[in-house]
């Protein structure tokens, strides 16, 4: 009998020791993935296009794409987004902008940031607008479902080509906003105020809102249905505060 329970004990022992082999070999997969920056990226690529043909040739073409990759320690993001419109042979719209965010995790629900961009427009006072920003971000909510997360922080801007060439500090506001609605639909929504600190009145707005259903699980197919506003309180003479953009594209995700 003792023999058959040294035996026992033994196998027991063996088994403990490489389940906690495998932990500590997981536990330290899950660093050093963590350290690569190159691991751990999801993302989604999206499009757009609708047109007409006849008496009012028309042509709209929406292209996009994005990332994300979310640690303990840090997340990252980032947006290209490429606009374009013809209406009867002429340009209406041609806009390109890249933007990227990092977000260090110092202590939850603290956070500090950085984020820049680049906006090249055709139908603008300036032709490329150009942006950085950094400061303290707080989440509100953050659960399998909701997360609300406030921004504040300063900046700068500079515009190149266009009738404003010094560079303009700026103040940052912002919110960031995600539902999911169902296992398949979520919500989301940011809004992004940047007043200017050296000649307090002038201020520009940035806000996006939109929904996105899954419908195809197997290739990770969605539609995503949204819009975009910018303004900005002097776009220059000739040119309107606001534009905005209503968009509806499929998008793939992995």
């Amino acid at each position: 009998m003792w023999k058959h329970l040294w035996v026992i004990a033994l196998v027991a022992g063996g088994a403990v020791a490489q389940e906690e082999e495998a932990s500590s070999d997981e536990t330290t997969l899950q660093i050093e993935n963590e350290d690569n920056w190159l691991h751990g990226w999801s993302g989604s690529a999206e499009v757009g296009l609708n047109g007409s043909d006849g008496n009012t040739e028309r042509l709209n073409l929406r292209a996009g794409i994005g990332g994300e990759r979310d640690t303990s320690k840090m997340r990252t993001t980032f947006d290209l987004t490429y606009s374009y419109a013809e209406d009867d042979g002429e340009d209406t719209e041609n806009r390109f902008r890249a933007k990227g965010f990092n977000e260090w995790k110092i202590e939850d629900p603290w956070s500090l940031f950085v984020q820049g961009s680049a906006t090249y427009d055709e139908f603008q006072d300036w032709e490329w607008l150009l942006t950085a920003a950094g400061g303290v971000g707080y989440k509100f909510i953050d659960n399998d479902k909701t997360f609300l997360q406030g921004l504040l922080g300063a900046g700068i801007s500079k515009e190149i080509k266009g009738t404003k060439n010094e560079i303009v500090p700026e103040g940052l506001i912002g919110l960031d906003f995600n539902h999911k609605l169902t296992e398949r639909s979520e919500i989301y929504a940011d809004f992004t105020f940047y007043p200017a600190l050296d000649n307090f009145g002038p201020y520009r707005f940035e806000g996006n809102a939109g929904y996105k259903v899954l419908l195809d699980e197997a290739m990770n197919l969605s539609l995503k249905l949204g819009i975009s506003d910018r303004y900005d309180s002097e776009p220059g003479e000739g040119f309107k505060r606001n534009d905005i953009d209503y968009f509806a594209v499929m998008a793939f995700d992995w």
